[in-house]
């Protein structure tokens, strides 16, 4: 949690700012995080693909920014929630009325592309029981029958969920 809230603070998202000539500790929006997820998402894609050219700290790179694009990705609904409260709290409105549909469909989008994009790198780092955890975390939050799916996503998602149990099958063979 204290790493994570230095990345941020580091990125000029939260921490503490000058208002009206005192400092005052700011915290991060869900927006803020969400764009800083999908930025770790986009960077490790890049590290990956020079990576996959040759340069040797590409693969670990593109491994540690999508393992803080989840880690990220998985505190937006805390901190949705929390800013329900602190909004609740000034205007007088129920905490849970204040988060719309866009929203919540934002920070569900946000955190699968993370698990996805980690799911992905495992598995092109050989990394079997990586692989396996971000499916399932991903299929947890998107299942592939989920009404809210488009049916391209739904079909993914589906060939997703066979790829996690072919990854399980060939785990549960190589322990015999």
């Amino acid at each position: 949690q204290a790493q994570l809230t230095r990345m941020l603070t580091e990125a000029g998202v939260g921490g503490p700012r000058r208002v009206s000539g005192q400092e005052r500790q700011t915290s991060a929006t869900a927006a803020q995080v969400r764009w800083l997820s999908s930025l770790l998402v986009s960077r490790s894609r890049v590290f990956a693909q020079l990576g996959a050219q040759g340069w040797m700290r590409g693969a670990r790179r593109a491994r540690e920014d999508a393992q803080y694009a989840v880690q990220l990705a998985e505190v937006l609904p805390q901190i949705a929630a929390d800013g329900r409260r602190a909004v609740g709290t000034r205007a007088g409105v129920p905490a849970s009325s204040s988060l719309s549909d866009a929203d919540a469909e934002a920070d569900l989008a946000a955190r699968a592309s993370a698990w996805e994009h980690l799911a992905e790198l495992c598995e092109s780092g050989r990394d079997v029981v990586g692989a396996i955890y971000a499916y399932e975390q991903l299929l947890a939050l998107q299942p592939p029958f989920s009404p809210s799916l488009t049916s391209a996503l739904s079909a993914k998602r589906g060939m997703q969920e066979l790829v996690l149990l072919s990854h399980r099958r060939g785990l549960e063979g190589a322990r015999r």
